[in-house]
């Protein structure tokens, strides 16, 4: 279920279980991973998304509907790394996209990321969690940044 729109303005649906890159630069790397849930057994949706890269200074995030690591480590909360990152818990925000048969969508959880890269607006990621069911956990990515190269 990654719907991937390109820096050039292609959109690529990749419905595939496993590993894929969103962004595989010399600065930052993000990479997902798609696994098929009770409610969509033949799509994949993205489950997980971790960032790294050589802005994030040999850190490595990752997230999932419940959960963000820290190279391993749990982040309970709003954390910021001077020249590497903040990271914010919230339910502002709006929706990258609104699932289809969601009950409700007033109870947002978003993670907003900044990846501080030496530029005023830095890489942002926005993460939305969906956990209805422990079988139907997974999260919607937004990814805001300017093209690098690599």
């Amino acid at each position: 279920d990654p719907h991937i729109e390109t820096f050039d303005g292609k959109e690529v649906d990749d419905f595939k279980t496993g590993a894929f890159w969103l962004v595989k630069a010399d600065e930052v790397e993000i990479q997902g991973f798609g696994e098929t849930t009770d409610y969509s057994p033949r799509k994949a949706v993205t489950k997980i998304v971790s960032i790294g890269g050589r802005k994030m200074k040999g850190k490595v995030l990752t997230i999932g509907a419940r959960y963000a690591d820290l190279n391993g480590k749990r982040v309970s909360g709003d954390l910021e790394l001077p020249d590497i990152l903040k990271i914010v818990y919230t339910e502002n925000g709006t929706l990258v996209d609104i699932p289809k048969n969601t009950p409700n969508t007033s109870k947002k959880h978003i993670v907003h990321v900044k990846v501080l890269d030496g530029t005023p607006d830095g890489i942002v990621i926005q993460v939305d969690r969906w956990f209805q069911s422990p079988t139907n956990e997974y999260i919607n990515v937004r990814i805001t940044m300017r093209p690098l190269p690599g």
